[in-house]
């Protein structure tokens, strides 16, 4: 799982989404799954969805108003992108927008999704 905490009014977070949109579509059928968080104040859902549908966002998206999700993963600010391989452990970890061709997002996640294609 890439989760990606973000918020409608960060600016990087909106320099992201093209290449979180096209990891979600080049690597679900491999078992990756992108998931969204918003840490926008309660009662932001309407905003959230139309954010969404303006950028073609199509993986699902959480809101998150209390914005425990930062204090789980200890980030501080947003965008924040944590790499959870198939055992649930912490793979990769990037504060700022992700960018294309990361290495080590690259590295990280051909790894986890190799051990989701294994056999167990």
């Amino acid at each position: 799982m890439l989760l990606n905490v973000w918020a409608t009014w960060c600016h990087p977070c909106r320099e992201e989404l093209p290449v979180l949109q096209k990891l979600h579509e080049a690597n679900a059928a491999r078992g990756l799954s992108v998931v969204g968080v918003s840490i926008d104040a309660v009662g932001a859902g309407a905003a959230i969805e139309e954010f969404a549908s303006d950028y073609g966002v199509t993986y699902p998206l959480w809101h998150d108003p209390d914005n425990t999700v930062s204090t789980t993963f200890q980030g501080i600010g947003v965008p924040l992108s944590v790499l959870i391989g198939p055992d649930g452990v912490m793979r990769w970890k990037h504060l700022g927008p992700v960018r294309e061709n990361d290495p080590g997002l690259e590295a990280a996640l051909e790894a986890a999704l190799r051990e989701t294609e294994q056999p167990t």
